[in-house]
């Protein structure tokens, strides 16, 4: 699977920390979240802070997450059956100061990733 071929996590995460915060992309028609669930130390987007659409993210590489589930007993106990398996990834991108300041999601391998602005 191509998904698992690209996966990449790094040795030492950076700080989850780093992540969490509003972003913004289409002119201010799209909105997520990524929160920190402080218990588990585990990050998750959420959309327009809508609890329901809840989506826990893994490490995929350095800088990027990944809304598809890593372990496979996951993806079909939650019948994650995206028609790509590409879809799913945040990739952020840091400032010249290293802030990050957008996450670049890729909903298709075929189209550009949409550009969110981190507020």
């Amino acid at each position: 699977m191509k998904w698992e071929q690209n996966r990449n996590p790094p040795e030492k995460e950076c700080p989850v920390t780093d992540y969490v915060g509003d972003s913004r992309g289409f002119g201010g028609a799209v909105e997520y979240s990524v929160w920190l669930d402080e218990a588990s130390g585990s990050l998750s987007v959420v959309h327009r802070d809508n609890e329901n659409t809840n989506m826990p993210l893994e490490l995929y590489g350095k800088d990027s997450y990944s809304a598809w589930p890593v372990d496979r007993e996951v993806r079909i106990k939650n019948s994650v059956n995206f028609r790509e398996n590409v879809v799913g990834i945040l990739k952020i991108q840091r400032d010249e100061k290293g802030i990050v300041d957008k996450i670049l999601w890729e909903y298709c391998s075929e189209e550009t990733p949409t550009i969110l602005e981190k507020l």
